[in-house]
């Protein structure tokens, strides 16, 4: 009974690393901002930016908006280039 329980724990434990995987790491984000084009970066390029900034700039991209804001300062969706 008690083998069973934790073979059962362990698939739980795998399928929501899985599901933060594909949905809340840095490489669903990138995907996404890929995905709308709104980068000509790299995957591995946009995992080495802030996991909050990809965060932010994703649900920008999702939404199909010009800017998005992070930490008080305005950037361009269509690159991440800060807004002069």
């Amino acid at each position: 009974m008690k083998k069973n329980t934790f073979i059962w724990i362990a698939v739980y434990g795998v399928a929501a690393y899985g599901a933060y995987y594909m949905y809340f790491s840095k490489t669903a984000y990138a995907k996404k901002i890929i995905k709308a084009d709104k980068s000509k970066q790299s995957l591995e390029d946009l995992k080495s930016f802030d996991m909050s900034f990809l965060r932010a700039w994703s649900k920008a991209a999702g939404e199909n908006t010009q800017t998005f804001d992070y930490k008080g300062k305005a950037y361009n969706t269509q690159g991440g280039r800060a807004v002069k």
